[in-house]
């Protein structure tokens, strides 16, 4: 089964070619799509969410267990090609929709750092003095 991606609008045109080369099953949103309607869409097709978009990082909006992966490109300038190796880094450690099921991968220049064990933030229910 071919990793299914969505790319977000900022995603590079040549990127996008370099992962249907490699038999991804790949999507793009179309401009201005809110981040929220992105995050939706993946869900319901199952698909990684891949971008440059910092916003899709943040794990309090986006609770990467609720994904099937997000691969967040920090690469900046984005030139094609240092993005495209270090997505194919990613895409070797990662191979399957299962293996980034809830995880969010921080694609840098030379390599990547993985977020996959989150927990709730504890609340207390009240204040209890030691």
């Amino acid at each position: 089964m071919p990793l299914k991606v969505l790319c977000d609008e900022n995603v590079p045109g040549a990127v996008i070619a370099a992962l249907q080369e490699w038999q991804f099953e790949v999507s793009r949103v179309v401009p201005r799509t809110p981040d929220e309607e992105i995050a939706e869409r993946a869900k319901r097709e199952v698909r990684v969410i891949l971008t440059l978009d910092s916003d899709f990082a943040n794990v309090l909006a986006f609770w990467p267990p609720e994904f099937f992966g997000i691969v967040r490109v920090k690469i900046d300038p984005a030139f094609i090609a240092i993005v495209i190796p270090s997505l194919k880094r990613v895409f070797e450690a990662f191979p399957t929709m299962e293996a980034l099921r809830g995880k969010l991968v921080i694609a840098e220049a030379s390599t990547f750092r993985v977020w996959d064990e989150f927990l709730p933030p504890e609340r207390p229910t009240r204040f209890r003095p030691s």
